[in-house]
């Protein structure tokens, strides 16, 4: 029934926004936004695999473009990681104290 699907629709949808607070609360809005475009991505490949959906270049190029973006995030975070764990290197050298970023999961804003 109609009233059934929709009552099933709303509960998930509840639990996936209850999910993604949960999320915000541990991670930055730059990182939950980006988990966001990620999930979009996957629910369209999905939605085209599972359909069979023809995609256009247009849908390609987007596509590329979101997953060029994530990859490209996660490059600079593991490069901001590297150079983190460098300058404690010298630092350590030194006798001095320095502590590494957990950059693992990111800071809340707020």
């Amino acid at each position: 029934t109609v009233l059934k699907h929709a009552g099933i629709a709303a509960l998930c949808f509840h639990s996936y926004q209850q999910v993604s607070y949960m999320i915000l609360a541990r991670v930055s809005p730059v990182t939950h936004s980006i988990g966001n475009c990620v999930k979009r991505v996957v629910v369209i490949l999905a939605a085209v695999l599972f359909f069979s959906t023809p995609i256009n270049a247009q849908n390609a190029a987007g596509t590329a473009i979101a997953l060029g973006g994530v990859f490209a995030y996660g490059q600079v975070k593991r490069w901001q990681r590297i150079k983190a764990e460098e300058e404690c290197q010298v630092a350590w050298d030194k006798d001095e104290e320095c502590v590494v970023p957990d950059m693992t999961i990111d800071e809340p804003t707020g």
